[in-house]
This record gives structure tokens, C-alpha cells and sequence, in this order.
């Protein structure tokens, strides 16, 4: 390999991680696990005492009490974000 195709190399790299930080860095955490209240909110499944997340892009879930938030609706007992 010649020094010209490794500057190549290091410049391709260099444009993926500026085209793919800024998706990761929107995507945010994953959902964390919420206390089960009833049945799981859509997007999660029971285990044991807890809903998961079936995927990372379920909507984040936060136990109801009283009115959801800003930002959510009402899933159940629970507020899942719409965002």
C-alpha cells in the first residue's frame, strides 16, 4: 500500500464519522426498563416485575401519575414519549 491510498483510507473513515456521530448522537439511550403497573405499555414486554423495551426504538415509558407530561400520551398506565 502507498502512502496515497492510506490518506484515502483515513479520509473515507473520516467522512463516515461525520455523517454517522450526529444520527447516533439524536437516536439518545436506549429505553430503560419501567416498574410493571398493569399491563406493559406498547412497545415493551412483562418481565418478571418490569416492561422492556422491545426494541431500542421503542418510546420511552414512565409510570402515570395523574396527567402525562409534555410530550407524551397515554399508554395504559403509562406515558410513553412522542418524541
Amino acid at each position: 500500500m502507498t502512502t496515497g491510498s492510506v490518506g484515502v483510507y483515513d479520509g473515507l473513515v473520516s467522512l463516515l464519522l461525520l455523517l454517522l456521530l450526529p444520527q447516533l448522537a439524536l437516536a439518545g439511550p436506549a429505553p430503560a426498563a419501567v416498574p410493571k403497573v398493569g399491563s406493559c405499555p406498547s412497545g415493551y414486554s412483562t418481565s418478571g416485575d418490569y416492561c422492556l423495551a422491545i426494541s431500542d426504538s421503542s418510546k420511552h415509558a414512565l409510570p402515570k401519575t395523574g396527567s402525562c407530561p409534555s410530550g407524551h400520551s397515554t399508554s395504559g398506565d403509562y406515558c410513553l414519549s412522542t418524541r
